[in-house]
């Protein structure tokens, strides 16, 4: 294993953020599909008009989700949004609906979701005017701290599940016109596990959120105790913007890595840039607490590959063993660029 601690700078870093994800257009203030020129009556609510026939379907591509609504709504107007981000995806998959946005507003959402249509997830709403704060999202870094800025948590979109992921992004159909934005992502309090995970060869944008693992526990037989974002298999992604954060998982005698913010098991070309990672303050009995760590078969080199303008925190672990807190973790042999980053190995919390 090759392990990067202390106060590392892999060469300068900007301290601006990259642009944000273009906004979007402004929704639908309709409280049911218009009528266009073509169909001879009003098409009901939930349904839009396609040539001269009402077919299932929002005027503008847009479903609306608040915790105030109803699964019963068609969820296609501001004011009669779904109640769930499941309920969503079910009426997509039914009238066999893509590239479609969901716009979830404030709340805490306890849902175990997967998307595996080409739809977009975006919280960070208010949930009647459906409008976001300047600081909802990724602002930069403060150079004193190395900690992200923004994320002013005002209208913050909580995703969490008592059931394994909370969030499964899964399909090579998911390509880079899939946006999960604007999200906190908690993973369940107890028996570690992980909060997200990306596989089945998608390449989704994974901008603007917060995803936070497991705060405590571990599943037996699992090599890793918590992790707050999975990519497996041939699976791509672009991460940009993002706090990460691996939670408190692990065990000091039953598992060999605590708690891991970024855990890359794929063969595809990942983009990890603009973001903080801190491995949090797990147990391990080899590694407690990683900022990445990265498994991947081949390696991940290139201008775009890998990490970029990133801090990695290696956070506060407890370890029995080998090593405690770390920024970075490649298995043997692996090879991974890494331009303008800041590493920073954590604290010893020594176990029991």
């Amino acid at each position: 294993l090759f392990f990067a601690a202390a106060w590392v700078a892999c060469s300068s870093y900007d301290e601006q953020s990259s642009p944000p994800p273009a906004p979007l257009p402004e929704a639908s203030t309709e409280t049911g599909a218009p009528t266009p020129v073509g169909c001879a009556t009003e098409c009901n609510d939930g349904e839009t008009c396609v040539g001269s026939a009402c077919v299932p379907g929002c005027a503008d591509k847009v479903l609306y989700v608040s915790v105030a609504g109803s699964d019963s709504n068609s969820g296609c107007a501001k004011n009669a949004p779904k109640a769930s981000i499941n309920a969503a995806l079910a009426f997509l998959k039914t009238a066999n609906l893509v590239d479609y946005q969901i716009l979830v507003c404030r709340g805490t959402y306890n849902e175990t979701i997967t998307l595996d249509i080409p739809a977009s997830i975006r919280g960070g709403y208010e949930c009647t005017l459906w409008s976001r704060t300047p600081g909802f999202g990724f602002t930069g870094f403060d150079p004193a701290t190395g900690r992200a800025t923004g994320f002013d948590g005002i209208n913050q979109t909580v995703l969490t599940s008592s059931e394994g992921h909370v969030l499964l992004i899964n399909g090579a159909t998911l390509g880079r016109a899939t946006t999960i934005d604007g999200l906190t992502v908690r993973g369940r309090a107890t028996d570690g596990g992980l909060a997200v995970q990306v596989r089945g060869g998608a390449s989704p944008v994974v901008a603007n959120n917060t995803i936070v693992g497991p705060a405590s526990g571990f599943v037996p037989g699992i090599t890793n105790g918590s992790r707050a974002l999975v990519v497996n298999d041939t699976s791509a992604p672009e991460i940009t913007n993002c706090r990460l954060s691996g939670g408190g998982g692990g065990s000091p005698t039953d598992s060999p890595n605590g708690s891991i913010a970024l855990n890359l098991k794929t063969s595809g070309a990942v983009s990890v840039h603009d973001n903080e990672l801190d491995s949090g303050t797990g147990a391990g009995s080899k590694t407690s607490a990683i900022g990445a760590l990265v498994e991947t078969p081949t390696s991940l080199v290139g201008a775009d590959a890998f990490a970029r303008n990133s801090i990695f925190h290696g956070g506060v672990g407890t370890a029995t063993a080998v090593t405690a807190s770390t920024g970075i973790v490649t298995s043997e042999g692996i090879r991974a660029d890494l331009f303008d980053n800041r590493i920073v190995g954590g604290a010893i919390r020594c176990g029991t």
